[in-house]
This record gives structure tokens, sequence and C-alpha cells, in this order.
């Protein structure tokens, strides 16, 4: 998939150096900022297993400048792992890459993109409360808030759902 600044294509097991310079940065992954490589090899094979044998767009993607190559984040479409007949949609950015408007031009295309082939009723995210970026970008994406304090992991989030393809995303 392409957008008009990122090229999106799906992560390979030969890409855990670029995947463990997002996952393995404790400011971007707060919540297991323990993680070293080795451990973000296991979760780079553990999500590729979880979207392995589904249709496309469903897979972890990274995001590519289309300018340079450069991989600055991730964002993802897989079964949501409380609930396999979910679709869950998240994004994870360097933290240089951050406040350039990459999470919602990345997850918006995929978004757009799931609408289109799979016709889902609606794609789901969890948020933690405190993550303001992505909750911010949920937002501009046209999520809503369908329940609060679900624990994932230890940690509790917010779930929210899009039943549509957000406006940024249409064709002009």
């Amino acid at each position: 998939m392409r957008t008009p600044r990122l090229l999106l294509r799906p992560w390979t097991e030969a890409d855990l150096d670029l995947f463990h310079g997002i996952w393995g940065d404790p400011a971007v992954i707060f919540w297991a900022s323990r993680w070293n490589r080795e451990e973000s090899g296991a979760m780079l094979a553990k999500v590729l297993a979880r979207c392995r044998g589904k249709p496309l767009p469903v897979a972890w993607h990274a995001a590519m400048l289309c300018a340079t190559g450069e991989v600055v984040g991730s964002v993802c479409l897989q079964p949501a792992p409380w609930d396999s007949s979910e679709l869950e949609v998240g994004w994870h950015l360097r933290r240089d890459a951050w406040e350039h408007g990459y999470a919602t031009e990345a997850a918006g295309a995929l978004i757009a993109e799931a609408f289109r082939c799979l016709s889902p009723a609606r794609l789901v995210c969890a948020i933690l409360p405190s993550n303001l970026r992505s909750q911010r970008a949920a937002a501009r994406l046209g999520f809503t808030r369908y329940a609060e304090n679900f624990l994932r992991g230890d940690l509790p989030h917010d779930l929210l759902e899009v039943r549509d393809i957000p406006a940024l995303a249409q064709p002009r």
C-alpha cells in the first residue's frame, strides 16, 4: 500500500533489526521496555504467526518513507488477541517519527484497505488512556470508545472501534 508519504509492506523475519529499533525503545514500547533484541525477535515471530495465512491487508506492516525507504514505524491489522473474531488496528512509531502524522496516514490507509477488501462490521483498537498521542490519532481516524478499563496484559486499556473508512482516507 502506498500513501502520499509512506509505503506499507509486510514485515519479515529478515527485518529484526528494524523491528527492534521500534520495539526495543522504552520510550515507544514503555509497557515492555525490558525487551532485548532476542525478545524483539520472539515478538516479531509471534505477530507474523498471528497473521500467517490471513488475506492481505491482515499483517504487520513496516511503514517506510517513500522518499528515502527509511522505516519509521509499524502499523498492523491483525486478529485481536482478546477476540480473534475481531480485527485490531495498531501502530507503533520510532520516537523521531512522532508528531509528523505518520501513524494517522499509515493506519488510515490500512483501515481503508481493510474496509474495501474485507468488509468488516468494524475494526477495533486498544489504547492506554495515558497514551495521548495514540488517543489523538485514533480520534482523527474516527475511532470511538466502546469500553474502558479492559485489561490487556496487566494494564487497563480503552477499547475503540471504527465502522467506516475515515474521511481523511477517502479518495479525493
